[in-house]
């Protein structure tokens, strides 16, 4: 398991997939680089020093609304899974801003949404990819 997770986390460092920053709330919203649609594979334990953000969420790319992404996995670093709001399993709509390292989540915007924005049921978005 150890293997595994490290082995991840190598991955994420080695394709700069993302970090997390918190957005200032006085400041204007950046505009997404990237939005896709993506289902939570995978929320698990990793310390990092120097760091809050103990825990690495894992998505399967569903769809790319907007930008340019060829992974079929984005991981990035959160501080508290129930503070962000993510459940495994559960499919979301993710916001990302590039940087030079990758690219920045905000880990709070889905509990900034409605829940009707955040989660979407699987059947329904996979009605809309269908058209």
């Amino acid at each position: 398991m150890m293997k595994r997770l490290m082995a991840g986390i190598l991955l994420i460092m080695m394709a700069g997939c993302a970090s997390v920053e918190e957005s200032d709330a006085g400041a204007a919203k950046p505009k997404p680089d990237l939005v896709f649609l993506g289902t939570v594979q995978s929320i698990e334990s990793s310390t990092s020093p120097q760091s809050l953000a103990n825990w690495v969420v894992t998505f399967r790319v569903d769809r790319i609304q907007s930008g340019e992404f060829g992974g079929k996995t984005f991981s990035f670093r959160i501080h508290s899974p129930s503070k962000s709001g993510l459940e495994t399993g559960k499919q979301y709509l993710v916001e990302a801003t590039r940087t030079n390292t990758g690219y920045t989540v905000d880990q709070y915007q889905w509990m900034k949404r409605t829940h009707n924005q955040a989660v979407l049921p699987i059947a329904a978005s996979a009605a809309q990819a269908d058209r």
